[in-house]
């Protein structure tokens, strides 16, 4: 399974839905090895804490530094978005 940027960004904003109740206005996705598809990501920092707790309870990606972008290999970036497929969306209370 292959993942684009949007994928990868849209599965972090339905991580913010359901960790913090909102999404941030801006994910940023960079490619930064194209041959092996590693990505970097950049969030606000008021949702960098609890998106990376979900991901490391979920599927094991370690919490960068703070202030740091979290780095995902192709692997990790299928993994996420894997993971938002198998999620329910959040119902309307």
């Amino acid at each position: 399974m292959t993942v684009s940027s949007l994928s990868i960004c849209l599965a972090l904003k339905k991580i913010a839905d359901i960790t913090c109740g909102m999404r941030p206005e801006a994910i940023h996705v960079k490619v930064i090895d194209t041959w092996n598809g590693v990505v970097m990501v950049s969030l606000p920092a008021e949702f960098e804490l609890p998106i990376f707790s979900y991901l490391a309870q979920h599927i094991g990606i370690e919490q960068p530094k703070q202030g740091h972008p979290l780095v995902l290999t192709s692997g990790r970036a299928v993994a996420l978005v894997q993971l938002m497929l198998r999620t329910s969306p959040l119902k309307a209370a």
